[in-house]
């Protein structure tokens, strides 16, 4: 699964790095868009992205009991079916 804006409702990259700053929040979120628009391979624009951000553990825990994650509607009930069909 992709689990940013598929199983979690935003895109935790994102959040990580505007918990961060709003400059290094804009930057990420420049990187994110072209890697979801095809403009640039996914692996380039995780590697820029982690660049920018430089996150620490402490960060990274921080934003994690700040901003807790939500899961997307029916994600609960999607799991229980695959589970039902022995797809653990």
């Amino acid at each position: 699964f992709d689990v940013d804006s598929t199983v979690i409702t935003e895109e935790g990259i994102d959040v990580l790095a505007a918990s961060l700053s709003e400059e290094v929040g804009r930057k990420v979120a420049e990187f994110t868009a072209n890697a979801m628009g095809g403009d640039m391979p996914f692996h380039e624009a995780l590697s820029a992205r982690l660049e920018i951000m430089q996150p620490s553990v402490s960060d990274i825990e921080k934003c994690q009991k700040n901003h807790p994650l939500e899961f997307n509607p029916g994600l609960e009930e999607f799991v229980k079916t695959l589970q039902k069909q022995g797809k653990n």
